[in-house]
């Protein structure tokens, strides 16, 4: 087991993708799915948003890493939405390189 956050968690046979392929309302999948190219992420085609994911600086419903906002340490994708971005920019270079570390680091 990698924790107690992963306690009930288990592979779909043939992939995410395949799942919402047969559950076009998603089934019991919630969120999005991440993709390795450009689109980043693909929701459920009948599903409505759902907000799954949080950012990083306020908290809030977040879930597009299509900013592709990156740990400064590790490079791990963060999910920082466009008014903790513009907030973080905004500070300068400097402060902008301290802040933009995930929750491991």
């Amino acid at each position: 087991s990698k924790g107690p956050a992963f306690e009930n968690c288990f592979q779909l046979e043939g992939g995410i993708q395949r799942y919402l392929e047969a559950f076009p309302d998603g089934g019991f999948f919630k969120g999005k799915n991440f993709v390795f190219d450009s689109r980043a992420s693909v929701p459920p085609a009948e599903q409505p948003p759902s907000g799954v994911g949080r950012c990083m600086g306020c908290a809030c419903p977040y879930d597009d890493y299509g900013p592709r906002v990156r740990c400064n340490h590790c490079r791990l994708l963060l999910l920082l939405c466009p008014r903790c971005i513009e907030r973080v920019e905004g500070e300068g270079d400097a402060i902008a390189e301290t802040r933009r570390f995930c929750e491991i680091c």
